[in-house]
């Protein structure tokens, strides 16, 4: 998936293959969805929109999704949900990035505390990860010569190389291949990550975060 969508071309077949049901819809998570917005290609973003939907809202309208989450959290029967199925939804979702793994440093920042800081804290972050952004979460996104788009945030930079991490590895490339480096206002964190997850899924999600004390 990760080198489907780090191309124009690669993308608008991989949607297709989506759109005619030949591919797993649920294969495109909001991270591939992301990068492929990222590829700045006109065909890739109306293809993107019909499948994916819109990638960005306004402040109003993300309020009104904090809140009626919040609201929907507040007034759920807790005892009836499973934070165990929540710890597997964050493993699904968020954990690749998030937790350090087999010696692999983490790429967004560490959770721990996070139930402390309450529902509202957890649901604008999910929500709105780009409402306050840390400089060493911010995304990067590379652009080759030969057209390649590499998006994750730089672990290392020398005279003749930057090593990249993405969600899915760790990547070196070669400055002499690089054209371009971007560097995002947003986080490396896409929007609209729970939309992978139904209602209940959801409520399952933040009863497991807000056990991160």
């Amino acid at each position: 998936m990760e080198t489907l969508c780090s191309r124009a071309g690669s993308a608008i077949a991989l949607l297709d293959a989506i759109a005619e049901g030949r591919v797993d819809k649920s294969l495109l998570t909001g991270f591939f969805a992301r990068q492929m917005s990222g590829l700045r290609d006109a065909e890739v973003n109306k293809k993107l929109e019909q499948q994916w939907g819109r990638l960005s809202r306004s402040s109003s309208e993300q309020a009104a999704l904090i809140a009626d989450l919040v609201d929907r959290y507040k007034k759920a029967p807790l005892w009836a949900y499973d934070r165990n199925a929540g710890a597997g939804h964050f493993k699904k979702l968020c954990a690749n990035c998030h937790v350090d793994t087999d010696g692999t440093p983490r790429i967004g920042p560490k959770l721990e505390g996070t139930g402390a800081k309450g529902i509202e804290y957890i649901v604008e972050n999910l929500v709105d990860p780009n409402a306050v952004v840390g400089k060493d979460f911010q995304a990067r996104t590379i652009v080759t010569k030969d057209g390649l788009i590499v998006t994750g945030v730089i672990l290392k930079e020398t005279e003749t190389a930057v090593t990249v991490r993405t969600a899915m590895a760790t990547t070196v490339i070669a400055r002499d291949d690089i054209d371009e480096i971007i560097v995002s206002p947003d986080s490396f964190m896409p929007q609209d990550l729970l939309k992978q997850l139904t209602d209940r899924e959801r409520i399952e999600l933040l009863l497991y975060l807000m056990t991160l004390k």
